[in-house]
């Protein structure tokens, strides 16, 4: 299960002042402006459930121990417009990506990072910028056009932009 919240400062309910991106009731986030960007390891975690003699739950593994966390102050950080970029190309194929903004990310967002969305995550969404401290959040796989993939944007002081989705991890003969 994954819930994502997305929060420009402005919003009417700030919910603690921080995004939220939760993967099976596990937290993922910091109180830091910009974007957020979760991916989890999927085809390491499906070798962790089915791999074995037995089959596990989710609940019996360290999911952090699958999880990448990064954020970017593409707000504050004109460097870090790049390196949120680089960090997105970096992404595994088939890794399950979640990404919320805080506060305001859009002065160094790079425009690419759109491009990504829609052609590599296959968002068929028409999302193609983010305004001053507009709230913005997605769930996608990479390389691969899943039945839960989406985005939200709100305006200014119109969000939070929320997700909540159930990802199913079938056993995959292919790992």
């Amino acid at each position: 299960i994954v819930n994502v919240s997305a929060i420009g400062l402005e919003d009417a309910c700030t919910m603690n002042g921080m995004p939220i991106m939760l993967v099976n009731g596990e937290s993922f986030t910091s109180k830091k402006r910009g974007v957020h960007v979760v991916d989890i390891e999927y085809d390491l975690l499906l070798k962790a459930l089915y791999g074995g003699k037995e089959v596990l739950s989710v609940d019996e593994l360290e999911l952090k121990n699958y999880i990448n966390y990064k954020s970017f102050d593409t707000f504050g950080v004109k460097q870090d417009g790049a390196n949120f970029l680089q960090h997105l190309n970096s992404i595994k194929n088939r890794n399950i990506v979640i990404l919320a903004t805080w506060d305001s990310a859009e002065r160094y967002w790079p425009s690419d990072a759109f491009k990504f969305f829609q052609y590599t995550l296959k968002m068929p969404s028409k999302v193609n910028s983010i305004g001053f401290r507009e709230s913005f959040c997605l769930i996608a796989q990479n390389g691969i056009a899943q039945p839960y993939t989406s985005c939200v944007k709100k305006a200014k002081g119109i969000g939070p932009a929320q997700l909540n989705v159930v990802i199913k991890l079938g056993k995959d003969i292919s790992v």
